[in-house]
């Protein structure tokens, strides 16, 4: 013990920088193990006319499945100054689904939308959606009607008086093969406007 503290005294310096080596990797290294996969994960974006998305979150997490350890919803204002920044940033490079409305879904780019198969939804949601045809694809999901006030989540969306459609990112990992999050999702959308 005595050579230890000697030798600690002369060469304090490299305890010093090895501590401040190992904690920051420990801290990375049980971040990454401890983090959801995207697999694991859904992220939800939604512009609307307010911007809390506390009660929705809290349903959607009700009962969910195993395979899903987190889900979050991002709301943001539509009319925000922010929202296309926000929109790329939390939107298109961080989210699988997007409620969106109708005059947003017009002038963006559409290549970060997912090509929607309707069969597929349909068997596995048993719901009749009106599909949106976007450059020659069905690329989004109305789910808010503005004339009739009719659709899904409307206890829990402040819609402004434009049609709102559900959109799938391009870039989901949610939505494939042993990947149901998704469709987890839009049942839950279902049950939760029932």
């Amino acid at each position: 013990m005595n050579k230890f503290m000697y030798y600690l005294k002369k060469r304090w310096y490299l305890f010093v920088l090895i501590l401040l080596v190992c904690i920051p990797v420990f801290s990375v290294s049980v971040n990454k193990v401890t983090e959801p996969k995207e697999t694991e994960r859904v992220n939800i974006f939604i512009a609307s006319n307010s911007t809390s998305g506390t009660n929705l979150r809290t349903k959607l997490k009700e009962n969910k499945p195993p395979y899903l350890k987190e889900i979050e919803v991002f709301t943001v204002l539509e009319n925000d100054s922010s929202f296309s920044e926000l929109f790329v940033t939390r939107g298109l490079l961080m989210s699988d689904m997007f409620i969106l409305p109708s005059d947003t879904i017009l002038e963006k780019d559409h290549s970060s939308f997912m090509e929607l198969d309707v069969e597929y939804i349909k068997s596995c949601t048993n719901y009749d959606f009106e599909y949106v045809v976007l450059d020659e694809k069905i690329l989004a999901i109305k789910i808010y009607n503005s004339e009739t006030k009719e659709g899904l989540l409307k206890d829990y969306i402040n819609y402004s008086d434009k049609d709102y459609y559900l959109i799938i990112s391009a870039n989901t990992k949610q939505m494939g093969p042993n990947t149901e999050g998704i469709i987890y999702i839009l049942n839950k959308f279902i049950e939760l406007s029932e």
